[in-house]
């Protein structure tokens, strides 16, 4: 089964140039067939009409993702923006390989430089960055997949927190702070 990151990755490779990012629907169905699914065609017609938020008869990576995965509370969208304000060390709007040196551990990766693992890192974002930084709308788009996994709001909250070394009451009302190495 896809992971809503894998399904986003292979979605893309369904479009018909780099630039085009919404699908007909017979690119859909042909999309939806390279995932192992097969849709009859009234059912494709529902599917349509579902993901087509815009009403223009395509359907486009950010209907059909948000569409599979739903909408999240607003706790879990304040600890996204919380999480990302602390690793946007410069304020400049992107998350960036210096801007995650000190807070991203490189054990288990034997043999590579700190540098080397932070590229590695960030290049599983490979769906969401443009030049190897992390946009902002990107990140929450990430975390926004990854919640549809999480049913629980205070283990979402605690997950994004402890994924980035980032202490808290869990209640995703205060600002977080980085742990201090001793």
């Amino acid at each position: 089964s896809l992971g809503l990151v894998e399904l986003r990755s292979t979605f893309a490779s369904s479009f018909h140039t780099p630039s085009d990012s919404r699908l007909s629907r017979v690119e859909l169905r042909q999309g939806l067939e390279k995932m192992g699914v097969v849709v009859p065609t009234a059912d494709l017609d529902r599917c349509v009409a579902h993901f087509d938020q815009s009403g223009d008869g395509l359907v486009d990576a950010k209907e059909f993702i948000a569409g599979m995965r739903g909408e999240i509370s607003e706790s879990r969208r304040q600890s996204i923006r919380e999480a990302f304000e602390i690793l946007d060390v410069h304020k400049d709007g992107v998350i960036a390989v210096q801007d995650l040196k000190g807070r991203y551990t490189v054990a288990g990766e034997e043999g590579a430089t700190e540098e080397v693992a932070l590229q590695k890192f960030l290049a599983q974002w490979d769906c969401y960055t443009v030049h190897g930084v992390v946009s902002k709308h990107s990140f929450a788009n990430y975390y926004c997949d990854i919640s549809a996994l999480v049913e629980d709001d205070q283990y979402f909250t605690w997950l994004v927190r402890s994924v980035w070394g980032l202490v808290g009451s869990g209640q995703g009302t205060e600002l977080f702070q980085f742990k201090q190495e001793k």
